[in-house]
């Protein structure tokens, strides 16, 4: 079996080597080249019996889709971009594994190493015999500093990757340019609406209101004095005094309705009296006034309200 797998293989290798070698006029390498690759291809595939190296499926890849030829052509024909050692070491495997898949036949990760192997002894002995002839040999140097000239283009990638982290950390980002009184007016705003402020200002808590105004009162105002502690530089400034003032009242109004209401079950709280509905909703609106006032002195006079 072995055997006449090898047979077949060193044929196919032989017959795409003498054709190509003569179509470039390097007639006089094929020789030295056959035998090269002859001995290092059967020393391989005498230990790998049984894998893919051996299969039909690899053996058809070879006759019909001539990748020896490629590589010759990559590396010896003047008529041919040059193309890296190292680009042909992944480029050919991975084409030839995804036409064996193609046909239906499953290739284990360790056979894809074998593959490689078996590419890369014919690029080695081609790419060793190349330092012989001059035409070769400048094909040769040509592929090599593609090589160079590859490995400089992915370094110097990184480098620019690198100079753009650096220039991010180095450049002021949004945040930074913007003045600290601004941020604190920004992370203000956002507790407004996560919490949902504005929408149990506009709300009539009377005579049911939802468990979970309560809930996201008590929130905002224990974040916002986190947030002022954190800007307490900044504690002079009126926005700082009106932030902290809206908070506070924010505080009274629902300490107001804890005390005039009970909860009804585990998601609303209702007033105590239906007949205190008339003086309270006076006090409440007196208190959104108020709130509203300071939340016009934060936002360059915008209210809360339609």
């Amino acid at each position: 079996m072995i055997e006449a797998c090898r047979v077949v293989i060193l044929g196919i290798i032989e017959k795409q080597l003498q054709e190509k070698l003569e179509a470039i006029n390097e007639r006089r390498l094929l020789n030295e080249l056959k035998n090269e690759v002859d001995r290092k291809v059967s020393a391989l595939m005498n230990k790998n019996d049984g894998t893919v190296l051996t299969s039909q499926a690899f053996s058809e890849y070879l006759e019909n889709c001539k990748p020896i030829e490629t590589i010759i052509s990559a590396l010896c024909d003047s008529g041919f971009e040059p193309c890296g050692v190292r680009e042909l070491e992944e480029s050919v495997p991975s084409q030839c594994a995804a036409t064996i898949k193609e046909k239906g036949k499953s290739i284990p990760a360790t056979e894809m190493d074998l593959i490689k192997q078996f590419f890369g002894v014919v690029i080695e002995v081609v790419v060793k015999k190349n330092r012989g002839g001059s035409t070769l040999g400048e094909r040769a140097i040509q592929a090599d500093l593609k090589d160079v000239g590859d490995s400089v283009k992915q370094v110097s990638a990184k480098i620019d990757d690198i100079c753009d982290t650096l220039e991010r950390q180095q450049s002021p980002s949004v945040d930074q340019e913007k003045k600290p009184l601004d941020i604190l007016i920004d992370s203000f705003n956002k507790l407004i609406q996560e919490c949902k402020i504005i929408e149990i200002m506009q709300d009539d808590p009377l005579p049911v209101m939802p468990f979970d105004y309560c809930k996201n009162m008590d929130a905002f105002c224990s974040a916002v004095e986190t947030l002022l502690q954190e800007n307490i530089l900044l504690k002079e400034e009126e926005t700082y005094k009106a932030i902290k003032k809206f908070s506070d009242q924010i505080h009274d109004y629902n300490l107001y309705l804890g005390l005039k209401m009970n909860p009804t079950g585990t998601d609303s709280v209702a007033v105590i009296s239906v007949d205190w509905c008339e003086k309270m909703r006076e006090q409440i609106k007196n208190m959104k006034v108020r709130i509203d006032k300071c939340h016009r002195a934060i936002f360059s006079g915008r209210s809360m309200f339609p």
